[in-house]
């Protein structure tokens, strides 16, 4: 990927030139959008975002309005929509497949078994209290430590690396054991082959680094031994409603059409026209599959970058993200830029809606550190526009003033800042305006879907009769 003198930002509205023409404006890697339900987040800013970005796009939405709008001009390439949502949509446009998010099938080592087991434990708390209740670790961490390593030796052993069977495999495992009682108590455990169980993953997997510790745990004692078991349940636990709904809707498809359902494959984002959209609800412990398969995929987006092997950067969209996807390491992403090789746009209808989910000081964070903020018509974001208004400067202002009876006029000068943050406040909901941490901003246009569609189209029109035959 060639590297340009401006770091790559995202759509976030139009400006014009003095010609009168419209250009995009420079924004920032990462983008907080801030306006209340129904002004048009996703028609003004995040659909046109999606089509414009000449890479991979991820869009995450509680609603399928998001891809509606954009496979209306983005589906050229692979395209796959994960539906999370109890009411699946019956139909979708032609060559847009259905997925399902099966973390075993992208597992093609150990190393990747491992990667995944830790973003399920570290997000297993988020469909129950939150993003904060993903960052929580019981007994300081040592259950989740412990069951780490057995649960990616699940994992393995249900990925293609082994029986191929997934996670229905993965789930039934992990409430057998596939050991004695301590006192000697039930049935002797069937045949390794013929069931689901601890002891049947430690033999299906080959890397000793991964069984020895599922052996060890095999050998606590009882309580010891259910801690760990418990552990491992709750990391797998949102596949289990996820599971449940899927058969309710498998079971109105025909045998040609439940063929048609695929397995999210990570290398699909490999190729720079793919786009990705996972419709996750707002509530329940299925949001925990939406995160755990958003942070595999950033994961792999920065490894690639690491690797020096990313050739197109990922447009992540995360509409309503603390509803549809809050992500436990929101902080660390929002950090990092370059060698991230994502952007991330995030919408909320307020900013105290983090404070809500993440907890103040997190929020206070994530306001500090998001390097750009868009507020729309509406937002409730004073101490945003205050903090903006700073960095414009102090100077002195002239003001005059008359007496009302007399009508003398007297002057005055008072120092003070060059801007209140109350001219920064959109006037319309065309029109919002862009912080980039550093300096005030700017105003920018943000015409509706319809209209940028006729600019888009206007713009890609002239570019042709420009490019030789």
């Amino acid at each position: 990927m060639s590297d340009d003198h401006e770091p790559y930002s995202p759509y976030c509205g139009l400006v014009y030139n003095a010609e009168g023409q419209a250009e995009r404006a420079h924004g920032a890697p990462h983008l907080a959008i801030s306006a209340p339900t129904r002004t048009g987040k996703t028609r003004r800013l995040l659909a046109p975002a999606a089509v414009l970005h000449p890479g991979p796009v991820v869009c995450v939405s509680s609603k399928q309005d998001l891809a509606e709008l954009v496979l209306t001009r983005r589906c050229f390439g692979p395209t796959g929509v994960i539906d999370l949502r109890p009411e699946k949509a019956p139909y979708w446009p032609q060559g847009v497949a259905r997925m399902v998010s099966d973390p075993t099938m992208c597992i093609t080592s150990a190393y990747d078994a491992m990667t995944a087991a830790e973003t399920m434990l570290a997000t297993s708390g988020v469909g129950f209290g939150g993003a904060s209740s993903g960052q929580t670790a019981a007994a300081g961490g040592l259950w989740e430590s412990t069951a780490s390593r057995p649960l990616a030796c699940l994992l393995y052993a249900a990925s293609p690396q082994g029986n191929n069977e997934g996670m229905p495999w993965v789930l039934e495992a992990a409430e057998n054991l596939g050991v004695e009682n301590e006192n000697g108590g039930g049935n002797a455990p069937p045949p390794l082959e013929a069931n689901a169980s601890w002891a049947t993953a430690a033999a299906l997997c080959p890397h000793p680094m991964l069984t020895e510790p599922m052996n060890r745990v095999l050998t606590f004692n009882s309580r010891m031994r259910d801690s760990v078991a418990i552990t491992v349940s709750k990391a797998v636990t949102p596949w289990v409603r996820l599971g449940l709904a899927a058969t309710e809707h498998l079971d109105g498809l025909t045998a040609v059409e439940q063929l048609s359902i695929k397995s999210f494959d990570m290398s699909m984002l490999d190729e720079p026209d793919a786009s990705l959209f996972v419709i996750a609800p707002n509530t329940g412990t299925v949001a925990g599959v939406a995160v755990a398969l958003i942070d595999s995929i950033i994961a792999h987006f920065k490894k690639r970058t690491s690797e020096s092997q990313l050739e197109h950067r990922l447009l992540l969209e995360l509409d309503e993200v603390c509803n549809s996807c809050p992500l436990p390491a929101l902080l660390n992403y929002v950090g990092e830029s370059a060698g991230l090789g994502v952007n991330i746009m995030a919408t909320v209808q307020t900013f105290a809606h983090f404070d809500v989910v993440y907890g103040p000081k997190y929020a206070d964070a994530l306001r500090e550190m998001f390097p750009g903020t868009l507020v729309m018509r509406g937002a409730h974001e004073r101490h945003l526009l205050e903090e903006s208004s700073h960095w414009a400067g102090m100077a002195t202002r002239r003001t005059e003033s008359y007496e009302l009876n007399g009508g003398n006029r007297s002057q005055s000068s008072q120092y003070g800042q060059v801007i209140d943050w109350q001219e920064l406040l959109p006037q319309s909901y065309e029109e919002a305006q862009l912080l980039l941490r550093g300096t005030p901003g700017h105003r920018v246009q943000i015409p509706d879907w319809n209209k940028f569609l006729a600019i888009y189209d206007k713009a890609i029109a002239a570019r042709r009769q420009r490019e030789p035959v």
